[in-house]
């Protein structure tokens, strides 16, 4: 196998999740080197494409793209996820499918399907062990012949079924199936029993692989004498309904014991199926989604209509291809999907809420990497117009003389364009003038100034260091700025005018903790998910992963002044919706870099894909009164279990 770069890697995912043709020079920006560099990269790549019989087609101005149909596509994920380093979690979780794979095996054979060495499968083997045995399912290991599990089928089935159904990494469970039960004769099985039921029950499967995965995984344990039996619990609660009678004639005369046929027509029952009867216009519907979207984007903040049409065009365009993808079970991986779901959050779900009302009606579902790019349409489209009429307003206090105020005044002008800039005004004018307007943000050239606005102390001849920060803070503030005036216009639409949310509804009691003071801010992250550690819903490796998203992603988390709304991903060690606060007396900086004032620290882990608890956290916490009691001297857990939107 031709030994592949983490560039290379990276290379071939991008080809593989773009639907056109990719540039060299794009692949250049993204990855930051040379247009030579990616064109050596690309002669690798072409050699390691035809060992799973896909090609790299080159054509001119138009630039380079992978032929490959969807089971090679898979494969060459499944290669690519595989060569990537493994977390602990995977690693646990993939020795546990290996044994659930496998009829009998040794240290040596698991080590060798991973590729680790045999040292460190012992390390994880422990791990493994006891997350089967969670499942009443044991290792047992008899010297001479190796491992092999033992425990009722039934749980054995189920398990398997969690593991690949809360995957996110299905081309590397894919690459360890072909390894093991999804081998030729299974597959071909499991394909034609879908393919009959969905030719004659007029129906079509979504999650086919998925699919694909959970029949084979059936007939691989029925080959090798595994069957269940009459006492093994299957849900028969839908042996009545319409559907499983079609399904159970459909499948009569497959030669299987009956409680097999029970359990694949349970899989197949619990997949969700597209009727063919109804017919569906992926153009016509992503021109009625696009308009839904865009009057929905539109209650937040209205905008011209040049831009209407041009965002009509550009998100129409954009929803056809994805509805496309998503009939036709055509997998897609959003490389920023982390990125975008904490640096534009509000905009994601507020996608996310709108995309999941719309999934009855245009017969599909939406899995968030989809919803991810919709969400970075609408958060241009808003942020652009939000920008236009919100301007940060800035106000220059310099008492260094007239000279010296005119360096500032220009340098400033000439660093932040897109602000509205007043001044630069003496002390005494700045006083003035601020007793009748308002600013967001006092630049100035001394100390003691008290102002009610976030103040940056500078050099009179603003050097670089300086020019820096006041350009941080600026995003910072215009970030907040658009991040308040989304809830504003959130909480007015009819839907949300008459729903009283409080602190209450959303945190436990015993998830509220008020301190004086933390010594940095990933110590005041850890303490504050710390109750949800010791209820088991969450484990530590999650908060591991929020601190690291904060020193990769910035301080986007701080969604309101001194508030921050601490996540990260489903798949990154959450048991179930939870969310915990903790009130500092004396606030902490967060952040490493241009780092932010916060008081509140909100840690929310999210499981369910349709909860939306973020969104009504913002609500809560965006009232200036709210905030206020929580800075309080005497705050209370009481008082702030009372709090509401």
């Amino acid at each position: 196998m031709t030994p592949l770069s983490e560039r290379q890697i990276e290379i071939i995912t991008l080809l593989l999740l773009k639907d056109d043709y990719c540039i060299a020079d794009d692949l250049a920006d993204v990855l930051s080197v040379s247009n030579r560099t990616i064109r050596n990269d690309l002669s690798s790549i072409k050699t390691f494409l035809k060992e799973y019989g896909a090609d790299l087609k080159a054509e001119p101005h138009k630039g380079y793209k992978i032929i490959a149909d969807i089971d090679c596509k898979q494969k060459i994920l499944g290669h690519l996820d595989s060569a990537k380093s493994l977390t602990r979690d995977k690693l646990v979780n993939a020795i546990c499918i290996l044994l659930l794979s496998l009829e009998s095996t040794t240290y040596e054979d698991l080590a060798s399907y991973l590729d680790i060495s045999k040292q460190t499968l012992i390390k994880y083997m422990d791990d493994a062990e006891e997350n089967l045995s969670e499942h009443n399912i044991f290792v047992n290991k008899i010297k001479g012949k190796g491992l092999n599990i033992e425990g009722k089928e039934s749980d054995i089935r189920a398990y398997m079924k969690t593991m690949l159904s809360d995957s996110e990494s299905s081309g590397f469970i894919i690459s360890l199936a072909e390894k093991t039960f999804l081998n030729s004769s299974t597959l071909v099985s499991a394909r034609q029993i879908i393919k009959d039921v969905e030719t004659q029950a007029n129906v079509h499967f979504y999650e086919q692989r998925r699919l694909e995965l959970l029949v084979s995984y059936c007939l691989y344990r029925v080959q090798i004498g595994h069957t269940l039996d009459k006492y093994d619990a299957i849900d028969t609660t839908f042996a009545n309904d319409g559907q499983y009678q079609l399904f159970h004639e459909i499948l009569k005369s497959l030669q299987l014991p009956e409680t097999e046929k029970s359990y694949l027509i349970s899989i197949l029952l619990e997949t969700k199926v597209k009727h063919l009867d109804q017919k569906h216009d992926n153009n016509k519907d992503a021109e009625q989604l696009a308009k839904f979207l865009m009057k929905k984007l539109q209650l937040l903040h209205p905008f011209g209509k040049l831009k209407k049409e041009r965002f009509l065009n550009g998100l129409t365009s954009h929803l056809n291809v994805a509805l496309y993808r998503i009939r036709n079970n055509i997998p897609i991986q959003n490389e920023l999907l982390d990125q975008i779901k904490i640096s534009i959050s509000l905009i994601y779900l507020y996608t996310k809420q709108q995309l999941l009302s719309q999934e009855e009606k245009y017969n599909v579902t939406f899995d968030e990497n989809e919803i991810a790019y919709v969400a970075m349409y609408l958060a241009s489209a808003f942020e652009t117009s939000i920008n236009l009429d919100q301007k940060i307003r800035v106000l220059i206090e310099c008492s260094f003389g007239t000279t010296t105020s005119a360096i500032l005044d220009s340098r400033i002008r000439q660093l932040i364009t897109e602000c509205e800039i007043v001044g630069p005004f003496s002390t005494s004018e700045a006083k003035e003038y601020l007793s009748n307007e308002e600013v967001d943000l006092v630049i100035t050239t001394h100390d003691g100034s008290n102002y009610k606005y976030p103040t940056i102390i500078v050099n009179p001849l603003l050097n670089s260091e300086d020019a820096d920060y006041v350009r941080t803070r600026i995003f910072q503030l215009s970030h907040e700025k658009m991040c308040q005036s989304f809830m504003n216009s959130y909480m007015k639409q009819d839907i949300n005018k008459s729903k009283c949310v409080s602190i209450k509804d959303l945190i436990k009691k015993e998830n509220i903790q008020i301190k004086e003071s933390c010594d940095s801010w990933e110590e005041a992250i850890q303490t504050a998910a710390a109750p949800l550690i010791r209820a088991k819903q969450i484990e530590q490796r999650y908060v591991i992963t929020m601190i690291d998203a904060v020193n990769r992603l910035g301080t986007y988390m701080v969604l309101l002044p001194e508030t921050a709304f601490v996540h990260a991903g489903t798949d990154s060690g959450i048991f179930e919706d939870c969310c915990a606060l903790l009130v500092l007396k004396n606030p902490i900086v967060l952040g490493n870099v241009n780092g932010k004032i916060v008081r509140n620290m909100i840690v929310l882990g999210v499981k369910n894909r349709e909860q939306l608890t973020l969104l009504d956290l913002v609500a809560i916490f965006q009232k200036e009164e709210n905030r206020l009691l929580l800075a309080n001297e005497n705050i209370d857990i009481d008082t702030i279990l009372k709090l509401h939107n």
